[in-house]
């Protein structure tokens, strides 16, 4: 292996091992967390056999559940929320949708904190929920309430990928490094010839 390899080896080695260790203490923590519910709604408990039937028929076209997923997802609710919860408004993040081929609405809230997020949940179901039976009548909405400490940190990259991401961007950086000014160091280095001809002009000399 000739010099220059080894010196552009070296320095990616080099490289590797610093973006590495920049990869460990840049890793970045969890600092979202989000919590979710599912809203049912089904027809209300006084209607007959047939009207029923009828109800489901309308229910399962979808519109109904559409038009709750709508009124969840407004930013009416963001204020009493973060009060619950006891951060800023701006923290919060709500999102509502129908859940395709159900009855079903997916109620999401993601917050700076696990016990913030699952506050301003609970807040914004008991506050919704009430006005969306209202409006979808004669439908009842039916809350399916999550579990407690049920709230789970937003992915983020892991401490492994972003040491290796660091790694091998460190790798590819020392070895830019070392070839450039290689390179520079054999251009400055006099060429054969000229060497040839120093040789031949002072042996003329003497």
């Amino acid at each position: 292996m000739t010099r220059r390899r080894v010196v552009i080896a070296i320095f990616a080695l080099i490289g590797a091992f610093l973006g590495a260790v920049f990869g460990v203490l840049a890793a970045p923590k969890a600092d979202r967390y989000t919590v979710s519910a599912h809203v049912v709604l089904v027809p209300g408990p006084n209607l007959t056999t047939v009207d029923a039937s009828d109800f489901w028929d309308v229910l399962t076209r979808g519109q109904v559940s559409r038009t709750a997923a709508i009124i969840y997802n407004d930013y009416h609710w963001i204020p009493s929320a973060a009060k619950a919860a006891g951060v800023p408004e701006s923290e919060l993040t709500l999102y509502a949708a129908a859940l395709p081929d159900t009855t079903m609405v997916n109620v999401t809230v993601t917050a700076g904190s696990s016990a913030a997020a699952e506050a301003a949940l609970n807040s914004v179901l008991t506050n919704a929920t009430e006005q969306v039976a209202s409006v979808t009548a004669p439908y009842t909405a039916r809350v399916l309430w999550p579990p407690e400490s049920s709230s789970y940190p937003v992915p983020v990259p892991s401490r492994v990928q972003v040491m290796a991401a660091g790694a091998m961007a460190g790798m590819l950086a020392g070895g830019s490094i070392a070839w450039y000014f290689e390179r520079r160091r054999r251009r400055g280095l006099p060429a054969p010839d000229d060497t040839g001809e120093e040789v031949k002009d002072t042996a003329r000399h003497r």
